[in-house]
């Protein structure tokens, strides 16, 4: 009889303990305690974080469409998966000095009946947070980016909001 591993590759054996790994660390998570997943999101030079229970999907170079007139923190409109989509451009949103790449992601987001597309420069990975550990960040000032943060992860990533930026009055786009 041979042993049940003998049969998988180096690769998949490490595949394989990479998600022993992960599995261990979540047992290892005091009972009672609420976790959070968050998805990770490179915009510029920085990364951020954004609530999965918001997200409803992912989509990599997708092709945007500019609008004339429209405010900076507006990208433009994508159709992702049949569906016409407002695109905000969330370096725009947060005042993230650089320029977007060449390549780029639009994450689905939703809030309520809102739903539209932010672009990011690439999606990272899927973590799970011990809510408790999140820090608050203390309100200065009228400072925009602190406005759509929702707090701070151990590692010190900046936690959005995903509420406050899709329902922040000040990306109502008006025409009358």
């Amino acid at each position: 009889m041979t042993d049940f591993y003998s049969t998988f590759s180096e690769k998949e054996l490490a595949i394989l303990a990479a998600r022993a790994s992960r599995v261990e660390r979540a047992v290892h998570i005091e009972q009672g305690e609420h976790r959070i997943d968050v998805l990770t999101v490179n915009i510029h030079d920085e990364v951020y974080a954004l609530p999965v229970a918001s997200i409803l999907g992912v989509y990599e170079d997708v092709a945007i469409t500019m609008l004339p007139g429209t405010p900076p923190f507006i990208a433009g409109v994508a159709n992702v998966r049949g569906h016409l989509l407002t695109v905000l451009n969330l370096a725009a949103v947060l005042d993230i000095p650089g320029q977007q790449g060449e390549k780029n992601a639009v994450v689905v987001a939703t809030s309520g009946t809102v739903q539209v597309g932010l672009l990011v420069d690439a999606a990272a990975e899927v973590i799970t947070i011990i809510q408790s550990k999140i820090t608050p960040v203390a309100r200065f000032n009228d400072n925009q980016q602190q406005a759509h943060l929702e707090g701070l992860l151990p590692d010190g990533t900046a936690f959005l909001d995903i509420d406050a930026i899709l329902n922040d009055p000040g990306l109502v786009v008006d025409q009358s």
